[in-house]
């Protein structure tokens, strides 16, 4: 299979997804085959096609098909999401994932919260542009990025929830290609966008996130861990952590929901239980989890508590 698939993998689009080349791989040439078997016989054995880690070494895998042809900078820059969340990981991290030392997934803590990490997104304007030009359609990473609700090429809202039948896809196991016309592949009635405006906050957030993603610099997990201590005015470790220091992180604590729940972050956060009430906090909302646990928590939740007590400037220092 590898051998073959050395002759047939199709080059990577401008700003594809590592995955969708493997989707549309398999669309293009092994169509009458189950996606499932094709993925066994890549990467000998079954591997989840979706987006709730930051980093797998199935990218590396992949990209190993053009035998060194393209330079692996392309895959961290243009193929992944690495360096919009390299911002938000230690430089160890980091480090090993340039280096090819990362054995195993890296995931974020709290990915089931975060609204946009559940399924793949298009832009409609980008499906149709894309078929013009390369004469077939395919998953943008800019598209995938959870904070950013809108095309970056187009200023046009991402689409991905069919609002008739509830159909999204959160892996591309079934459904390999961006859907033509908008059409939602299990009901066929159009899906719309999900959002037609952005509050201010929010196209800030839209425009930081394109920087993030552009910018190059890594592994300022700490940094941000240290800006939000001194914005709540917190000392270094949470050993050290007084009663009047929690009373007021406990007022902290009920801004950042409000700010998630019922503020400019609520569109990015899915916070409701079965029974359709609030779930207490999860760890990754979780101020003292933020400033002093080691955990991997998601980059929406960093930026939202960032957003909620520090400014603009000092978010675009500790990050850009």
């Amino acid at each position: 299979m590898t051998n073959e698939m050395l002759s047939f993998f199709p080059l990577p689009a401008p700003g594809e997804h590592i995955f969708s080349i493997l989707a549309r791989y398999h669309y293009m040439i092994l169509s009458s085959q189950d996606m499932q078997l094709t993925i066994r016989n890549v990467f000998g054995g079954s591997r989840q096609i979706n987006l709730k880690a930051a980093w797998r070494p199935e990218f590396d895998k992949l990209w190993s098909f053009y035998g060194g042809i393209l330079d692996r900078k392309e895959l961290l820059t243009w193929h992944t999401p690495y360096y919009f969340d390299a911002k938000f990981l230690f430089t160890e991290q980091c480090n090993n994932i340039e280096n090819r030392k990362l054995d195993q997934a890296l995931s974020f803590n709290g990915t089931t919260n975060i609204t946009h990490s559940k399924y793949w997104r298009w832009c409609e304007m980008c499906v149709e542009d894309d078929y013009d030009t390369q004469g077939f359609r395919y998953w943008h990473t800019q598209h995938q990025i959870p904070s950013m609700l809108m095309c970056a090429k187009h200023n046009f809202p991402l689409s991905g929830l069919c609002a008739h039948c509830g159909y999204f896809t959160a892996s591309l196991v079934k459904i390999q290609l961006s859907p033509k016309g908008n059409a939602c592949p299990r009901c066929s009635m159009r899906i719309e966008p999900s959002r037609t405006s952005l509050s201010d906050e929010q196209h800030w957030l839209e425009c930081f996130s394109k920087k993030l993603l552009d910018s190059k610099r890594l592994g300022c997990r700490a940094t941000v861990a240290s800006i939000l201590r001194y914005a709540l005015n917190c000392p270094m470790t949470e050993s050290s952590l007084t009663k009047v220091d929690r009373t007021q992180l406990r007022q902290a604590q009920d801004y950042l929901n409000h700010w998630v729940d019922k503020g400019a972050y609520k569109p990015y956060f899915c916070l409701v239980d079965h029974q359709g009430g609030r779930p207490p906090n999860p760890y990754s909302l979780n101020l003292i989890h933020l400033m002093y646990r080691d955990g991997n928590y998601h980059p929406i939740c960093y930026l939202a508590a960032l957003t909620a007590f520090c400014s603009k400037e000092e978010i675009s220092q500790a990050l850009l």
